[in-house]
């Protein structure tokens, strides 16, 4: 007998427990809890574990972070900036209650969350990780930096060391960031004018060289 709903890995793992204890071996039992769900459509959907619904229900204390796809790169970049990712982080140890994610590639990323739950992974071991630049795998780690109160991506919660809101902390340092990127931006511009002109004026001197020495 079956636990939740009839899907196809979940029948593969309960038959590599059967015929690994009929050969008597010693292996944990199926995880349910930890079963992702998978839907194959566009954008695809990708779940695990409880919903806020269900956590709520349990009265269990937990924090929420949320990620839109379309603050991730890849996502941008590949025109599928639909969709977000919905974290559950247990308090106060930091434990994975639930996962899910509707958008590009959801379910190839729920398995990040799913391994969480199985290796009884914390939040911040996932915050700390490292995902490559730019992945469609940032937008869990934004998730999840969000349920912590990091701030990375997306402006966060709580205070920082000076006491004032990270949320007002991000915006000035974003609008720093931005005026940073168009002076740049205007440096280049005016670099690559210039090395034009100076082309310009190279080409138009040989071709006078070439009709005076004609």
């Amino acid at each position: 007998c079956s636990s939740g709903p009839a899907l196809a890995h979940t029948a593969m793992r309960q038959a590599h427990v059967c015929v690994e204890r009929i050969a008597g071996l010693h292996v944990p039992d199926v995880n349910y809890a930890a079963m992702p769900s998978c839907t194959y459509c566009q954008p695809q959907v990708a779940s695990v574990g409880m919903t806020e619904a269900q956590a709520t229900e349990k009265g269990l204390d937990f924090d929420v972070g949320l990620f839109p796809f379309q603050a991730n790169g890849k996502a941008v970049g590949a025109r599928h900036g639909e969709g977000f990712t919905k974290v559950l982080v247990g308090k106060p140890y930091g434990e994975i209650l639930g996962a899910h994610i509707v958008g590009a590639g959801a379910t190839e990323m729920i398995g990040e969350f799913v391994l969480a739950m199985t290796s009884e992974s914390t939040a911040t071991l996932i915050a700390e990780t490292v995902h490559a630049h730019p992945t469609y795998s940032e937008v869990a780690l934004e998730a999840v930096a969000h349920a912590l109160f990091y701030v990375i991506a997306l402006p966060g919660r709580g205070l920082d060391a000076a006491g004032r809101g990270i949320a007002s902390v991000s915006r000035s340092t974003g609008q720093a960031v931005s005026t940073t990127i168009t002076s740049f931006n205007k440096a280049l511009v005016s670099a690559v004018v210039n090395l034009l002109q100076r082309s310009v004026a190279q080409i138009l001197a040989a071709i006078q060289n070439v009709f005076r020495s004609s």
